[in-house]
């Protein structure tokens, strides 16, 4: 029914309508039965257009979930929008095994060591006290950076290919971690929020899991002052 307002504005200068889409609320879950109905719903609808004289050239409703899970089911769609799967990470656990490869690497830099004594407490609200003695690292990166608050005491990080815990709050710029057990560990040395290093990875979906989210947050809260660099292998 919505298609007959549209069909009275089409006289008017400039207006064309060059596109159809919609977007899937459960194409990541396994049952597919809200998905197939989203699908009737659009194909009538297109049908619709078509019956009055549109011609869109652009069909397309299928976010990453849908374009791993019913590829056959997407004949007559002229784009598909994937988002999360860019990363290289899949949209549901039975999607994406195999297939993709996560690409997007999360680094930063040790801006100060400090050798604390036990009992010592780190950080805001002295929530993370010293078992024994121990090397805290600093680094330049908080949550007004994307690294959420809620990491603190809970995730981990990796340097010179070690996972070292973040300990005491996150704070809006910076962040502290015991870096006790890494061997050699100097100022300067680069360290991996998210990513591989070595042997070991920091995923996405281990930091959502921390935050109590999904990876698609964690991707998306990355602030504007962290440096995108891409890199394209040849």
């Amino acid at each position: 029914n919505g298609l007959e307002p549209l069909q009275e504005r089409l006289g008017r200068p400039g207006v064309v309508v060059d596109g159809m889409l919609t977007h899937f609320a459960n194409a990541d879950l396994g049952d597919q039965s809200v998905t197939r109905a989203q699908v009737e719903a659009f194909e009538a609808a297109v049908a619709r257009a078509r019956a009055r004289g549109l011609e869109p050239r652009w069909i397309h409703l299928a976010n990453s979930a849908a374009v791993l899970r019913m590829a056959e089911g997407l004949k007559g769609q002229t784009l598909v929008r994937p988002g999360l799967m860019l990363y290289g990470h899949a949209p549901a656990e039975d999607l994406g095994a195999g297939q993709l490869e996560p690409v997007a690497t999360w680094l930063t830099r040790i801006v100060h060591l400090k050798r604390v004594p036990p009992g010592f407490k780190v950080s805001y609200g002295q929530t993370w006290e010293a078992p024994r003695e121990s090397l805290i690292a600093t680094l330049p990166v908080g949550y007004a950076d994307g690294y959420a608050r809620v990491l603190g005491n809970r995730a981990e990080v990796l340097v010179r290919g070690r996972r070292a815990k973040v300990v005491g709050r996150v704070c809006m710029d910076m962040c502290m971690v015991d870096v006790t057990e890494v061997p050699a560990v100097e100022v300067g040395d680069e360290v991996v929020l998210m990513g591989r290093q070595g042997s070991e990875e920091v995923t996405a979906e281990e930091l959502a899991a921390h935050a109590g989210t999904i990876s698609y947050e964690i991707l998306c809260s990355i602030g504007p002052r962290v440096p995108r660099i891409a890199a394209v292998e040849g």
